[in-house]
């Protein structure tokens, strides 16, 4: 699927309005793990657009972590 900016906003906003439905407040640490594609960078981009700190973690880290 091709995304344009604009579908990158409106998935940041869906997910910055998920985290503030889970309580979560400007200042608090977020771990965002995952590849590193367009969805991932959403997810980046609705965190910190709320105030949350982004732990990123790629998938590759994660699954050195669990050796």
């Amino acid at each position: 699927m091709h995304k344009t900016a604009l579908n990158l906003i409106i998935q940041a906003e869906l997910f910055s309005k998920w985290l503030l439905g889970n309580d979560l407040k400007k200042g608090e640490i977020v771990m965002v793990a995952g590849v590193a594609d367009l969805d991932y960078l959403s997810a980046l981009l609705g965190t910190v657009s709320i105030g949350c700190i982004c732990q990123t973690v790629r998938l590759f880290h994660y699954l050195l972590l669990r050796m």
